[in-house]
């Protein structure tokens, strides 16, 4: 797009009703909020994927209320402006930012408010996952979140969500119990399950396509002493472990969260110097029942094969929700590229594709995850909420991670060539928050299925018929053509090609 230079006068007219800090290129402040943050910087504020780092806002608004949202957005309105919307600021598809556009960045929005009695928890729109867990586990409770702490919680919300205590309640989506939202019109609407229903259902999973939410209230569940396994054997044994893990894994207790990651072995961590770097493939397992329990459900897995080395203790879920954040690529200011599917099954065909590319990997800041997704959210009613593919047993995550913008093409090269060989084993459709930006309106709509993409489509055109909210994984309003996909990357003028790679597909 062309970029656009904010004048005096329009600053002026925008604070005549705003409270919050506004920021314009050169302003202190402003560089800050366009750079990718770095670990062990406070959280909010910061731009997490250092791709995307490089682009320049023509103007970032920070609401501290929801007055002040009310005011951005009736300016954006008012201006023609597209805005993005930056809640925790971890999107990985670089929607958090733009070039030449409005930034509505709620970071100054993070509060928490548990009611132990009900059960629930009231969060702002700018809080991360950081903020929810350590509120509601000083009552021993907790919420359906991701699986990195500084992940932000509208975010991950908006286009369903999923961690460690999905296969026993569920999607984060499914437990959103209402949510405060300013729609393009400019009115703070409150949706619920008695209260502007159609915008309530289309909030459960259909992203940030209808308006900037401001609060959401989850339901909450009694999550105490928590057991944990992590069991790291070498790449190598990736086949076998793999097949192992996918035959013990089926039919195990909803207490149980397990999933693997091929990975190289951190730095920072403690681990002994001679395996930092090397590549290996990881079975966590986390149960939140007893935990004399869980040691015996999991013992099966660290006595399997030959592992390098087994992590296991008691610990509490704040503890365990932070324990992935310097992990690979994890933390704020690397370089990220995925590409993902939902697999039914794990067949040994898919397995083999599997640990042959992800011992390919071209940096040690990459990661593949196979997180399992079955439970409760595969047997609602794909039309009880947007999200439709609900028949995966498994999530396949595959993240390119680096450092130098020289290194682009080939890691985003290899992770392509990895999806191209899993494609033929995929086939329950696609989780939209691990969707790329620029990814085409054909593919967004498999994580919803054409009965929902056609009803979200509608009350797109009811709530957003001008697409201003479009800098996400879109929904266009119906009637409306689809909008041109944005380029993957700021560094490409073209989408990368999807079938680009050194390598033939694994056999």
């Amino acid at each position: 797009m062309t970029r656009r230079a904010v004048t005096g006068a329009e600053v002026q007219q925008l604070r005549a009703g705003f409270r919050g800090p506004v920021f314009r290129p050169g302003d202190d402040g402003y560089q800050a909020a366009v750079t990718a943050g770095r670990a062990g910087e406070a959280f909010g504020g910061f731009v997490w994927n250092g791709r995307f780092a490089g682009e320049r806002p023509a103007l970032i608004v920070r609401p501290s209320t929801p007055a002040d949202v009310v005011a951005a957005v009736g300016f954006a309105r008012d201006g023609g402006w597209r805005p993005a919307v930056r809640g925790g600021g971890h999107s990985a598809a670089g929607h958090a930012t733009c070039d030449g556009d409005l930034v509505i960045d709620l970071s100054q929005m993070r509060g928490v408010r548990v009611d132990p009695e009900r059960r629930t928890a009231r969060v702002d729109g700018g809080a991360t996952w950081w903020d929810v867990d350590r509120n509601t586990q000083l009552y021993g409770l907790a919420a359906v979140g991701g699986a990195i702490a500084h992940t932000g919680v509208a975010g991950l919300a908006l286009g369903g969500g999923h961690g460690r205590l999905t296969r026993k309640y569920g999607f984060t989506a499914d437990n959103l119990v209402s949510a405060d939202v300013v729609t393009a019109d400019g009115q703070l609407r409150v949706a619920s399950a008695t209260a502007d229903q159609d915008l309530f259902w289309a909030l459960r999973g259909g992203g940030g396509n209808f308006g900037v939410v401001t609060s959401l209230e989850f339901r909450l569940h009694p999550v105490g002493p928590l057991w944990l396994d992590m069991v790291w054997w070498p790449a190598a044994d990736a086949p076998g472990v793999l097949r192992f893990w996918r035959d013990w894994s089926e039919g195990q207790p909803p207490e149980l969260a397990t999933s693997s990651i091929m990975v190289a072995a951190p730095d920072g961590r403690g681990f002994p110097a001679e395996i930092v770097g090397r590549p290996f493939v990881v079975v966590t397992n986390l149960w939140h029942g007893p935990v004399e329990a869980g040691k015996k459900v999991t013992a099966a897995v660290r006595e399997f094969g030959r592992p390098e080395m087994v992590i296991s203790r008691v610990t509490d879920y704040a503890t365990v929700q932070s324990m992935n954040d310097g992990i690979a690529n994890a933390d704020f200011g690397y370089r990220d590229y995925n590409k993902t599917g939902y697999l039914s099954g794990l067949t040994d065909a898919a397995i083999d594709a599997h640990a042959d590319w992800a011992q390919r990997m071209p940096s040690r800041f990459g990661l593949v995850e196979l997180m399992t997704v079955d439970g409760p959210a595969t047997r609602l009613d794909p039309a009880a909420t947007p999200l439709g593919a609900r028949s995966a047993r498994f999530n396949h995550i595959i993240t390119a991670g680096w450092r130098d913008p020289a290194e682009d093409a080939g890691n985003m090269a290899w992770a392509d060539g990895f999806h191209a060989a899993m494609t033929p084993h995929y086939g329950a459709g696609v989780y939209v928050n691990y969707l790329d930006r620029g990814e085409p309106a054909e593919v967004i709509e498999t994580a919803y299925g054409a009965a929902n993409w056609a009803r979200l489509r509608q009350l797109k055109r009811r709530y957003d018929a001008d697409n201003m909210f479009r800098r996400n994984h879109n929904i266009p309003p119906a009637g409306s053509p689809h909008p041109p996909a944005a380029s993957p990357h700021p560094l490409a003028a073209s989408p990368h090609p999807p079938a680009a790679s050194p390598h033939p597909p694994a056999e």
